[in-house]
């Protein structure tokens, strides 16, 4: 099965050498985010904005000398050998792992949701681990040609970033995202106009605007409530990741959770398999299952339905990260949408009832557990946890996935080169799992002094990064 393509509105309107249109398309496609090549482009363009901005749009739409660059052969050869190794890496999946391993055997796209992304620190809207983990899921996926489309949330004001004052002190601000210099697009809708879809809350619909990140061959949607048709109060919904107010953090996992899905719907996509990474978005479920009711099924069946083809990971034991809301707070503000559904509040609040046994909690955790048909946690010490903790709510066993990396996001240049050099293959196509019997026995007569020489490179280049960092601050 092919990885999925999402149309898009052009992005980026701004001027470009037509012998140079290309860079464009590298510009707007999240691929260079772990590829070094291309970011060496951008800073073979200007050197002074990349590393201002790390990020191609401002680098390509700026003052920009093209003359100069149309007259360089050897930046010219560069970006024609870049764009050829970037469109033959889209071009074509069928020769990777997930259409060998699997074929078409799944009969639809796999849909990931998450409320963050970290992708690369200029696209702010992850906060620490869960984002990151749900960035390199995206990479790897890409990597791989995986039938994948991500869902999320785009926050405008993104995560609060830490800084250290004059007198050595922590401050924290919020950014405030120009779109227009990000490398994102509207989603286009079958209509061919940018796609919008609606969120019932009390007394009003909300209107949700579909954006797409370009992950390699992976598209991530990313809803946007900061759209003139709503009111001014209810624009900031998706404005501020992990929101402090209560009512409006459940606003935010209901347009993440249902307007996920109806975003998913409107693109004509029917996902095979539906993985909610953490339960932020595990309205999903009840979404679904209104989709069922709907059509003519009892209760009991549209959840069976949905159970049978969603998949849930747990991240952690802390409370902070398994999310509750009162039950007084989930009937004023998710009835409309139940109830147009068909949903029985009591239903769903029953099937949210945490291991305290608290029924004026609703526990997202425990909702998305008994409405998943497999669970996993993310180290075999935590399975061993979430297996104690609830074992009251789950009849399935939560199996450990130790988290992974996305090696080439990762590994620093200098080791990268020399693990390329000594192993003989791109640090993107090593596979230590994958029948290269020589592997192990390359690794280990790396010379320890080259290793060491590397390890130093990267130690050097973190701490003039930290000394330029604590100077602009």
């Amino acid at each position: 099965m092919d990885p999925v393509s999402i149309p898009s509105i052009a992005a980026g309107t701004f001027p470009l050498p037509p012998r140079l249109e290309g860079l464009r398309r590298l510009a707007y496609n999240l691929h260079w985010a772990w590829e070094p090549r291309t970011r060496n482009l951008w800073s073979l363009i200007d050197r002074t904005a990349w590393t201002r901005y790390r990020n191609p749009i401002p680098v390509i739409s700026g003052p920009t000398e093209w003359s100069r660059l149309l007259d360089d052969e050897k930046f010219l050869a560069e970006y024609q050998d870049t764009l050829g190794a970037f469109d033959r890496y889209m071009a074509d999946g069928s020769g990777h792992w997930f259409a060998q391993e699997h074929g078409d055997q799944f009969g639809g796209p796999i849909a990931y949701f998450c409320a963050e992304y970290g992708i690369h620190e200029s696209l702010g809207i992850y906060s620490g681990g869960l984002g990151v983990l749900a960035g390199d899921h995206m990479k790897s996926a890409s990597d791989l040609a995986m039938p994948l489309v991500g869902v999320g949330l785009l926050y405008r004001k993104g995560y609060f970033r830490q800084q250290i004052d004059a007198d050595g002190h922590q401050e924290h601000n919020y950014p405030d995202y120009d779109l227009t210099r990000l490398p994102l697009a509207r989603v286009q809708g079958q209509d061919g106009l940018p796609l919008t879809i609606t969120v019932e809350l009390p007394e009003r619909e909300l209107s949700v605007a579909v954006w797409l990140a370009q992950v390699g061959r992976i598209p991530v949607l990313l809803l946007d409530s900061d759209v003139s048709e709503n009111a001014v109060e209810d624009r900031p919904i998706t404005h501020i990741l992990y929101v402090r107010g209560r009512e409006m953090r459940l606003h935010q996992e209901l347009v993440l959770g249902v307007g996920g899905v109806r975003a998913i719907r409107a693109l004509g996509l029917a996902p095979a398999v539906w993985h909610l990474n953490e339960g932020h978005s595990a309205f999903l479920l009840a979404e679904r299952a209104g989709e069922y009711v709907t059509a003519g099924a009892d209760l009991s069946e549209a959840w069976s339905r949905v159970r049978r083809d969603s998949v849930f990971t747990i991240h952690t034991p802390v409370s902070a990260g398994n999310e509750r809301f009162d039950d007084d707070l989930v009937r004023r503000v998710a009835g409309p949408i139940l109830e147009r559904r068909g949903i029985p509040l009591d239903a769903l609040l029953e099937l949210g009832l945490g291991t305290d046994g608290d029924r004026g909690q609703f526990d997202m955790t425990a909702f998305s557990l008994r409405l998943t048909n497999g669970a996993n946690a993310v180290s075999q010490l935590h399975a061993q946890t979430a297996n104690a903790t609830w074992q009251g709510v789950t009849d399935h066993p939560i199996q450990a996935v130790t988290n992974g990396i996305h090696g080439p996001t990762w590994v620093g240049a200098p080791i990268a080169d020399l693990l390329e050099r000594h192993l003989d293959a791109r640090l993107a196509s090593l596979d230590a799992g994958a029948g290269q019997d020589c592997f192990w026995d390359r690794l280990e007569r790396i010379p320890v002094t080259e290793l060491w020489e590397a390890h130093l490179r990267q130690k050097r280049e973190l701490a003039i990064f930290v000394r330029r960092r604590l100077q602009s601050q």
